[in-house]
Parts: structure tokens; sequence; C-alpha cells
């Protein structure tokens, strides 16, 4: 099954989505990314995002998944992800992208 890319952002549910914590692209899907995410976080737990997302596990939480963009063909969707993750930290976000 062939799905949409997308740059997504995850956040804790408890927050605003405008409180995003990481920005990324993805063309899995957006279940499939998400459980990636979690799992990683188990199998690489030395990254600020993977401590956040441990953290929310033992919290008993998951994070949440949001779509900033669906990236159309001929887009240059390393471009986009930078413009999000750029937009994000300008407004006071707390982004750990690249960790």
């Amino acid at each position: 099954m062939q799905h949409t890319p997308i740059i997504y952002g995850l956040y804790d549910p408890r927050t605003s989505p405008s409180e995003i914590r990481y920005i990324g692209f993805t063309s899995k899907g957006q279940k499939r990314r998400l459980f990636e995410h979690h799992a990683g976080a188990f199998a690489h737990p030395d990254s600020h995002r993977a401590h956040w997302l441990l953290k929310l596990q033992r919290e008993g939480i998951k994070a949440t998944l949001v779509v900033l963009e669906e990236i159309e063909d001929g887009v240059d969707w390393q471009e986009r992800e930078r413009f999000w993750i750029q937009e994000f930290r300008e407004g006071g976000g707390k982004s750990h992208e690249r960790d």
C-alpha cells in the first residue's frame, strides 16, 4: 500500500499540537511511523527524543502524530522538513530534530 508522503510532528497529547517535540518525514504511513518511534526509543534510548518518548511511556502515554504538510510529487521534502523545523524553533518549540 502506498502512502502519501508527509512532514509530521510528534507532541505530548496532554499539550497543544503547537508544542511539537519532533519533526520528521515519512512515506510509510502515520501508524507505522509512530510505532517505529516508540519501538526505536527502547532500541536506541540515548537520544533526547528517545528519553522524551520513554518518559511518556512510563507515564502510560504515547506521543501523538500530527500531519504538518502532505508532500506532492516533485517537492523537495528535505527543504520542507527544514522549513517546519525552523518554523517551530522560531516559535519557541522544543524540537529534538536530529538528535
